[in-house]
């Protein structure tokens, strides 16, 4: 009985480093994010990359004394693209849900429509 307990909690423990190593998050479950939620993390990453390799730009600078206008001009041309990819993105989440609540409205008139013939029958009956 030990041992059972042994594997099941060695077992817990290889999934939660595995899924830290992968993920950065301690859960028993991999994130199962949607896509969208990905593409917003990884713009999220690509940001705080970007802020950080400017700042390592401007302590250099700082200490050497050297010009970080071509670093500056990096990051601007990368906050431009993370900028871009982020409207695209905006969009696309805007079109899936117009056209889920398209779908939505769409099943909630048919509910209605069954509804109402269910009444109407049901008036039927009690004439």
């Amino acid at each position: 009985m030990k041992w059972v307990l042994v594997v099941v909690l060695v077992g817990l423990a290889a999934l939660l480093g595995y899924n830290w190593l992968t993920s950065g998050e301690l859960t028993l479950l991999p994130p199962g994010g949607s896509e969208i939620e990905r593409q917003v993390d990884e713009l999220e990453q690509r940001l705080e990359a970007a802020k950080a390799k400017l700042a390592e730009a401007r302590r250099a600078g700082s200490r050497v004394g050297r010009d970080a206008t071509r670093e500056v001009a990096e990051a601007r041309a990368e906050v431009a693209r993370i900028a871009a990819d982020l409207e695209a993105l905006i969009k696309k989440l805007q079109r899936e849900a117009e056209q889920r609540a398209g779908r939505l409205e769409a099943q909630a008139r048919e509910r209605a429509a069954a509804l109402q013939r269910a009444v109407e029958a049901f008036k039927r009956e009690l004439d």
